[in-house]
């Protein structure tokens, strides 16, 4: 029978994560900030953004996998105009894009009016999302 024991001091591999638990956790937040500068920037894109370029840094809380941060718009429209509101959304028609005309039969039809296609949407959270990701993996690869 062949066998092998390894004595160590007890508590060497907590410490070892503990550590690079708090390099991570250190890591989130500069790379939270690059991201909601650069979602900042790209809400610029339209004329009146009003709060919508302000973004607000989430504190770092620890999850059941690790750690979670992030930014938010202090807008509450920013959702509407990061994802957009065109008709490649989900949802029917609107009642006010609805008339109805007399076909020559007499029935009425339901057919759309007016060119309003709904926001277009300018992807600005999703792009900070990026570009904090993109950041977080260059410190961490810098801490190996």
């Amino acid at each position: 029978m062949i066998s092998a024991r390894v004595d160590l001091v007890s508590g060497w591999g907590e410490r070892i994560a503990r550590a690079i638990e708090q390099q991570v956790r250190d890591a989130l937040r500069p790379a939270v900030e690059e991201g909601a500068r650069v979602a900042s920037e790209a809400s610029r894109a339209r004329r009146n953004t009003g709060l919508m370029a302000q973004m607000e840094i989430l504190p770092t809380v620890p999850t059941p996998r690790g750690y979670a941060s992030g930014f938010r718009s202090r807008a509450w429209y920013a959702g509407f105009q990061s994802r957009g509101t065109g008709p490649s959304r989900r949802g029917g028609v609107k009642a006010s894009t609805l008339r109805r005309r007399q076909s020559a039969s007499g029935q009425l039809r339901a057919t759309r009016f007016g060119a309003n296609r709904g926001i277009t949407p300018l992807g600005f959270l999703e792009k900070g999302r990026a570009a904090a990701r993109k950041a977080l993996i260059a410190r961490i690869e810098r801490l190996l």
